[in-house]
């Protein structure tokens, strides 16, 4: 049965981020997104696409960590993907895509909330054309959030390795409403 509502583009910036470059310190790919306070109803799904460009040198690639959080870089990680292997080939801004969703699972102070998604790293992954989960096993709702009150909302992104030049820059985001 329908719940009488509709899809929304909330949020679409037209530059781009700042770029993410020779750091292994957790950084935000996108400016904090400040969610309303008592946005979420049960049911209510967030999609937030992520697509940018990507490289990472031949000798030592490392890995790359990808996360939602609540309440900012700092705020409590509502998904993570696996340390996602780099290509053993140097790549140069190769084409990146990544989408999280996030769902209320139960409205409240404290709320719960859901997140998930994917990462398909193009080149810059081990295996080309490689789609990750987020998380990689398990999905788990994560409960004891304040969701009546404004909240940030953080996409971050955290290398294992500082090599000149591993760097990622998101160039384009769509933060949309899904109901």
């Amino acid at each position: 049965m329908s719940k009488q509502s509709w899809e929304e583009l909330l949020l679409s910036p037209v530059i781009d981020a700042t770029v993410i470059s020779n750091t292994v310190t957790e950084t935000i790919m996108v400016p904090d997104t400040t969610i309303p306070a008592n946005y979420f109803s049960a049911g209510r799904t967030l999609r937030v696409t992520l697509i940018g460009k990507m490289s990472n040198v031949v000798t030592t690639p490392g890995t790359l960590t990808l996360r939602a959080r609540w309440g900012g870089v700092a705020g409590t990680v509502l998904v993570a993907s696996a340390a996602l292997a780099l290509n053993t080939a140097a790549q140069t801004n190769s084409t990146i895509k990544i989408e999280f969703l996030v769902t209320c699972r139960v409205e409240a102070n404290p709320g719960t909330l859901l997140a998930t998604g994917s990462a398909c790293l193009g080149l810059s992954a081990s295996v080309q054309g490689r789609v990750d989960m987020i998380p990689a096993s398990a999905p788990a709702a994560v409960g004891s959030l304040d969701l009546v009150s404004a909240v940030a909302l953080s996409f971050t992104a955290q290398f294992s390795v500082n090599t000149n030049p591993t760097n990622l820059q998101i160039m384009e985001m769509k933060l949309e409403s899904l109901n």
